[in-house]
């Protein structure tokens, strides 16, 4: 254990009074036996000098002188050896005195010392007292502190679900938001599907002659050939159609069939492209039918070139409209001489049967459909 640094200094304080008080004993003890060797060492010379017997039984008569000088001398030695008894008694007195002075001075620091080392005592027990209390409190903050920690943990875990339920939630809204619009724009769709206008090739009660070809020349002097032919356009559906405009083609070319099916659409949707002032084009209502021509002018002659060796004449056409929700529309079509002259063009005539081509009988829908 540590002492106080007073308890330190007032033990040395102690240690050197105790070493100066044995000194000053030391000398007294030193000074009393020099004085009792020189007592002895002068009765010695003064035995010697007068060399008187131990033992002698006598009567002596000294002169008178003789005996006041033995007298005084007596007298003298007597003197000194009360001075020096004196002299011990006052060395031992003082000793003793000192001796007091230095054991209250001890029993004062003692007192001091234990008083001392009481309140050091009572400090280090305080002391040890604050460190407890500090070290308690120590150890609440830092319980308080992991309780915190642990209480922003969990909030942080409580915000991080919560973020990711509205994540999800959000996530879920969109989802519903999404399948909502698409099944609105389905709906919408569906509607317009059903309430639109749709234009196609009417073939009326005679299915086998879709085209109607009411004069059909062959020349091979030039190699050429003309037709009039024209067909009949029909509104199927349940809403109006506008800026209705047609194309017609007739070819013995298949090589030009791809050419002339994507001009004709091309070309008939030009004035819708150029939103041309006036609305270009017709309209027509719910079951409207309207005829036109290949060419364009009824009963005038389509000429064709007729390529060499030709047994196979194509009828190509494309109708374009607008909707009464404001949507573009075509429809194309295409029918061939084919099976029935395949052996020469000189057996065509208006009552040859037309059947569709595998290509090019199809509509924006068809295409749309492909597309997805």
């Amino acid at each position: 254990m540590n002492l106080p640094p007073q308890i330190v200094t007032l033990a040395r304080l102690f240690s050197r009074e105790l070493a100066a008080i044995r000194e000053k004993l030391g000398q007294i003890r030193g000074t009393i036996k020099q004085h009792v060797e020189a007592v002895e060492k002068e009765r010695h010379r003064q035995n010697e000098r007068e060399h008187i017997p131990t033992e002698v039984r006598a009567e002596v008569h000294f002169p008178d002188s003789i005996e006041t000088k033995h007298t005084a001398y007596q007298n003298s030695q007597h003197t000194m050896q009360k001075v020096i008894a004196v002299a011990a008694w006052g060395a031992f007195i003082a000793a003793l005195a000192y001796a007091t002075v230095a054991a209250l001075q001890f029993r004062e620091m003692r007192e001091q010392t234990a008083q001392l080392y009481r309140q050091a005592e009572v400090e280090n027990a305080g002391a040890s007292h604050r460190a407890a209390e500090t070290f308690r409190q120590l150890n609440i903050s830092q319980d308080q502190a992991k309780a915190a920690l642990d209480q922003a943990g969990a909030a942080a875990k409580n915000a991080k679900a919560a973020e990711d339920n509205v994540i999800a939630v959000r996530k879920g809204i969109e989802e519903s938001s999404k399948r909502s619009k698409e099944a609105l724009d389905a709906t919408i769709s569906n509607f317009h599907q059903e309430q639109r206008a749709w234009l196609g090739l009417d073939v009326g009660s005679d299915p086998d002659h879709p085209i109607k070809i009411s004069e059909l020349t062959i020349r091979f002097n030039p190699v050429q050939f003309t037709a009039t032919a024209g067909y009949r356009i029909k509104n199927f559906g349940h809403g109006p159609a506008f800026a209705i405009a047609t194309e017609g083609f007739i070819t013995t070319d298949q090589r030009l069939l791809d050419m002339n099916a994507s001009f004709g659409c091309q070309a008939t949707l030009v004035p819708q492209m150029l939103k041309l002032k006036p609305p270009w084009g017709s309209m027509l209502f719910p079951n409207g039918t309207r005829d036109n021509a290949f060419g364009g002018v009824p009963g005038k002659p389509f000429p064709a070139e007729l390529i060499p060796n030709a047994t196979v004449v194509f009828f190509i056409g494309c109708i374009t409209y607008k909707d009464q929700f404001d949507i573009s529309h075509w429809t194309r079509f295409c029918f061939t001489t084919s099976p029935y002259t395949q052996d020469s063009l000189t057996k065509v005539d208006k009552n040859t049967p037309l059947v569709p081509y595998a290509m090019y009988n199809d509509t924006d829908d068809n295409q749309q459909k492909a597309k997805e």
